[in-house]
């Protein structure tokens, strides 16, 4: 194959030869016990807030928790607030 060639072959499968590296470096990286656990969504972190007055009119963060199977943020955000639930 020559060089020409070999540049052509690459400009072609481009994308299918980044697909598989990136599968292939994602298996590697979070395949082992001790991988960190990927990244959700910054949504919690940063812009909670935006959801929780424009959607929800709450200002005070607890209307968000609520749509929540656990009632609460998940550790991962670093947000400490959570709800208590009362009988209805």
């Amino acid at each position: 194959m020559t060089r020409a060639g070999f540049y052509d072959f690459l400009i072609r499968h481009f994308v299918a030869i980044t697909g598989v590296l990136g599968l292939l470096s994602y298996a590697t990286i979070y395949a082992g016990k001790h991988a960190p656990e990927p990244i959700r969504s910054d949504g919690f972190s940063y812009y909670v807030y935006l959801p929780s007055w424009f959607l929800y009119g709450d200002p005070t963060l607890d209307a968000i928790p609520r749509t929540f199977p656990s009632r609460e943020y998940a550790d991962f955000t670093g947000a400490t607030k959570s709800i208590f639930v009362t009988a209805q």
